[in-house]
């Protein structure tokens, strides 16, 4: 990883995953704590920006509606008492790797030299947060990587849109195969295409931007993101798209006004969803990064 790439002339194609890795294992050497410290900061941010989408869905009646419709003290007593016990043992599972995580970020670098990763840390070692605030770029390649995935997301959610309506509503002879092939899609291994996406890449000149990152994140999303919204479209009422075509409404208007205000849930679900997978991402821009 480390020869393959660089992070481009100052670090202007750097993601922060590769960073965070870069920080923790990577050439810097071995800088576990800063790496934790780096990933807890962006676990805070991450959490302001989930807690106001949350506060926004459940001012939005229709949208609450959509998320959860059924509320747990509706259901039986049984399912009552399973969900009290299932969600704190849910909850600590999920929060144990990020207390490690968090632990990890304020240990000594001596602990880590002596191999003590999982025990209590034998001081607080808050040099770590101050390192990254001050000594790294971490706001550039945080930058970066919003450059890359804010045009996935919207790139990938446009295009499934398209298709989904298309695929859902419209009967064309063809239909069932071209939705077969997004599917197919889905399930070919990256590692696969490694080699013939990165001199595809070099060909179209777009080796090392990020432009060329996020189009072929759109590519490689739109896939999953068509069958997802294919099948939201199919359970819709067929009956509002037909009442519309005979009142003489177009199909683009159809598109924009009936079915796109009844996708706003599947939109915020799966823009949310994509996101985390192009955020999180790190072997696509190990490959097509330098």
């Amino acid at each position: 990883v480390s020869i393959m790439t660089s992070g481009g002339p100052f670090g202007s194609s750097r993601v922060l995953s590769y960073y965070m890795f870069e920080m923790a294992l990577g050439e810097f050497g071995f800088r576990m704590g800063y790496g934790a410290a780096i990933a807890v900061v962006l676990f805070l941010i991450m959490m302001v920006f989930i807690s106001g989408f949350i506060w926004k869905m459940w001012r939005d009646e229709t949208e609450r509606s959509a998320m959860f419709p059924r509320p747990i003290q509706d259901r039986s007593q049984p399912a009552q008492w399973l969900y009290t016990i299932a969600l704190p043992i849910a909850l600590i599972l999920w929060l144990f790797p990020l207390l490690g995580v968090a632990l990890t970020s304020l240990r000594p670098a001596s602990d880590l030299a002596q191999g003590n990763y999982f025990g209590m840390p034998s001081g607080i070692a808050w040099e770590n947060y101050v390192y990254i605030f001050t000594e790294t770029p971490m706001a550039q390649y945080m930058i970066n990587s919003l450059w890359v995935t804010i045009p996935t997301v919207i790139g990938a959610i446009s295009l499934s849109l398209m298709t989904g309506f298309a695929l859902a509503v419209y009967g064309f002879r063809a239909n069932i195969l071209v939705f077969f092939m997004f599917v197919a899609g889905n399930f070919v291994p990256f590692q696969i295409l490694m080699v013939p996406v990165r001199d595809m890449t070099l060909q179209l000149g777009m080796y090392d931007t990020w432009y060329g990152l996020a189009l072929f994140h759109i590519a490689f999303q739109t896939g999953f993101c068509t069958l997802f919204m294919r099948n939201f479209i199919k359970a819709l009422p067929f009956e509002l798209i037909e009442a519309a075509r005979v009142e003489g409404v177009t199909e683009w208007r159809i598109f924009w006004y009936i079915v796109l205000p009844l996708m706003r849930p599947a939109i915020a679900a799966l823009s949310v969803l994509v996101f985390t997978f192009i955020w999180n991402d790190f072997f696509w821009a190990t490959v097509l990064t330098q």
